[in-house]
């Protein structure tokens, strides 16, 4: 019994150690990206690769063969999925991408329109339509480019006219617009944003020049006081130097009045030398009043075109001023628009969204009906909000340039205020220096 239960457990361990380890499994590399091809095509100058593709044979051979396959299936993969057995299990985003790329024209690298688009994907090889829906949706777009393109130039690229009427009878989501997959996104938004972001570069703008003009009226404000005490110490001198000539010609006088008196034992000739002389004193002295009295007018006329220079300069920046605050209130208008717009856009996409439930969802596209008149009102009503904003950038671009303009303009006055307080402070030079020689002399 012993030994027969020592056989079964021999060969009980026989078998549990004849089970093989469960292997592990071997992890791959994924799928390719196209890595490898990317950094050979950077190396090269032309950034191109290097392939060799013989006149006699359609295969491209030599050692960038292996790149060049790599980089047609990183295509392939990118534009049309792996996995299906035929080109209807293609999608119709990549099938609409394939064909644009295909249909672009190989001198300017353009891509054919909305329009034209359309009628290549949804267009049989006989040139009937896929639906009469699809032919519906054609002849509105049609009629829409007609009235658009009336009043246009000839020679104008009429691919964005198209394009914009195409969207505005397709209509668009809040991401991508209807019939084109979502390759292509809306504008609305964008702009919307790129709107806002200039408005609060003006409003800086418009901050740094309120600290401009301000530091502006201190300087003209001290510019006017130093005006105001050059011209009371004009005065005060000018009081002086009569009180002193006033004074010179009372104690000239006294003395030829004692000089001239019987009484005084002087000689004749001395009385003579004294009269000489005083009468030389009063011819000088007039001679310097006179001088004076000219230095004095012709200061005061340099000082009265100073003042004029200087209203006339605080009429411009008062001018300036009133430019700059229209400029502000232009800045608030368009920020108050855009927020309306704003508000209108969510209003505008909540409509949508309740068109859209309202819908029935269809299977194929064969099924498809025409677009119901609530979801075209809706397209147009966003138009039409697309339409204003570019209005309102419009506007805003005018608001720039009558910004810069003012800038250049309170540039030119500030270079003109500093030349003035250039010009006053020599002229207060010279007129201390002319106030005060006649009195040294006398």
């Amino acid at each position: 019994m012993m030994k027969n239960m020592h056989i079964s457990n021999d060969n009980e361990t026989t078998d549990v150690s004849a089970i093989p380890p469960p292997e592990k499994k071997r992890k791959g590399r994924g799928k390719t990206t196209g890595l490898s091809s990317q950094k050979k095509r950077k190396k090269n100058d032309n950034g191109k690769l290097k392939v060799i593709i013989p006149p006699d044979r359609t295969v491209a051979v030599g050692p960038g063969a292996k790149d060049f396959i790599t980089e047609l299936s990183v295509k392939v993969l990118h534009n049309a999925r792996h996995g299906v057995k035929n080109w209807k299990g293609v999608p119709d985003l990549a099938k609409n991408r394939i064909v644009a790329y295909t249909l672009r024209n190989t001198t300017t690298g353009k891509e054919p329109n909305f329009q034209k688009l359309w009628e290549i994907t949804h267009m049989k090889p006989n040139g009937q339509w896929v639906t009469s829906a699809s032919a519906e949706v054609n002849d509105k777009v049609k009629d829409v480019i007609a009235e658009k393109i009336q009043d246009i130039d000839e020679g104008t690229d009429v691919d964005p006219i198209i394009n914009a009427a195409f969207v505005q009878i397709m209509g668009e989501k809040s991401k991508y617009i209807l019939g084109k997959g979502s390759g292509i996104n809306s504008a609305s938004r964008i702009s919307r944003n790129e709107i806002q972001e200039q408005l609060r570069a003006q409003q800086k703008e418009a901050e740094e020049e309120r600290y401009k003009r301000e530091s502006v009226d201190i300087k003209l404000m001290e510019v006017k006081n130093q005006l105001e005490e050059e011209r009371k110490n004009r005065e005060v001198m000018e009081f002086r130097l009569v009180h002193d000539q006033k004074l010179l010609k009372e104690s000239m006088m006294v003395l030829v009045s004692h000089l001239k008196n019987p009484k005084n034992d002087l000689p004749a000739s001395i009385f003579n030398i004294f009269t000489t002389s005083t009468t030389s004193n009063e011819t000088s002295s007039a001679c310097l009043m006179n001088n004076n009295w000219e230095d004095l007018h012709v200061k005061k006329n340099q000082e009265s075109r100073m003042q004029k220079v200087l209203d006339n300069l605080k009429d411009v920046l008062n001018f300036e001023k009133q430019n700059l605050e229209m400029a502000i209130y232009d800045c608030d208008k368009f920020n108050t628009l855009c927020n309306e717009k704003d508000v209108e856009l969510k209003d505008a996409l909540t409509e949508k969204r309740n068109l859209e439930m309202r819908l029935p969802k269809l299977s194929s596209q064969g099924s498809k009906k025409t677009t119901p008149k609530e979801l075209i009102d809706a397209n147009n009503q966003v138009f039409d909000k697309i339409h204003e904003e570019l209005k309102a950038r419009c506007m805003l671009r005018t608001a720039e340039e009558t910004k810069k303009r003012l800038l250049s303009e309170k540039s030119s006055l500030e270079e003109k205020i500093v030349e003035i307080e250039k010009k006053k402070s020599s002229e207060i030079c010279f007129l201390n220096i002319s106030c005060f020689t006649p009195s040294s002399k006398s």
